[in-house]
């Protein structure tokens, strides 16, 4: 999922799961999943910036 880094970046801009899924060209589903397993393990992106 090569996009996990943009999608939590995204979010911490306040971007909508819905508008994401469209700039990104993914699925609604994979954002929220995204979101989801994000809140899961306590990752935002002020600690996943600079994951690799």
């Amino acid at each position: 999922m090569r996009d996990l880094r943009r999608i939590l970046e995204l979010r911490s801009e306040n971007h909508s799961q819905r508008e994401i899924a469209r700039m990104l060209k993914v699925s609604r589903n994979t954002v929220r999943d995204v979101f989801d397993a994000a809140d899961a393990a306590g990752v935002y992106w002020n600690t996943a910036y600079n994951l690799s």
